[in-house]
């Protein structure tokens, strides 16, 4: 479930090669080796040059790629689609306890925590209206906004959550007997 929402975010399913992938900045790349042993793969780890967008300079990636008509078949079919941009849709899942661990797999590729100047820790996440609707339901948190995201056109959106015990709850949901996240984002 971890994967799958790792995936969710960060992943990249290609339809005509039935391939999935995952680029992440070159720091980053102890989560590839976790998620390697997970899926018990020895897939290598390549490093290239990339770019997030065309606004953003070049930096050293770390990716893998697997390949296989089996998971890709599965992926497809939980919703994690090529293209994923303006639909992403959260998945239904076969247990409710799986939930947690897809949402911090999520997370890992496509949220963030930090701590303003003023001293206030924020948690965020960015996707689609839907996407982010159907997230905040697991989280039993105050009314939080969900806001469009001002720089992009599309069907992009973010949530922020700034209450220390809110986050606070955050973390032990997400981390409770875990053994798969990302190193510096649970730091």
């Amino acid at each position: 479930a971890y994967i799958l929402g790792f995936l969710f975010a960060d992943g990249s399913v290609d339809e005509q090669r039935k391939t999935i992938s995952i680029s992440l900045k070159e720091e980053d790349e102890e989560i590839l080796v976790k998620i390697l042993k997970e899926m018990d793969s020895n897939y290598p780890i390549s490093k290239h040059l990339g770019k997030y967008s065309n606004n953003h300079p070049y930096t050293k990636k770390a990716k893998i790629t697997l390949s296989s008509s089996k998971l890709f078949g599965q992926l497809i079919s939980l919703g994690c689609i090529p293209r994923k941009g303006n639909v992403l849709i959260f998945p239904k899942l076969d247990k409710k306890n799986l939930y947690r661990h897809f949402m911090r797999g999520y997370f890992d590729g496509d949220g963030s925590i930090y701590t303003t100047k003023q001293g206030v820790m924020r948690f965020n996440i960015i996707s689609t209206l839907e996407f982010c609707e159907e997230y905040l339901k697991f989280l039993p948190v105050n009314k939080v906004n969900i806001k469009k995201e001002n720089r992009s056109p599309k069907n992009v959106y973010y949530f922020v959550i700034a209450k220390k015990k809110d986050i606070e709850y955050i973390y032990d949901f997400f981390y409770s007997g875990s053994k798969i996240f990302l190193n510096r984002k649970y730091d």
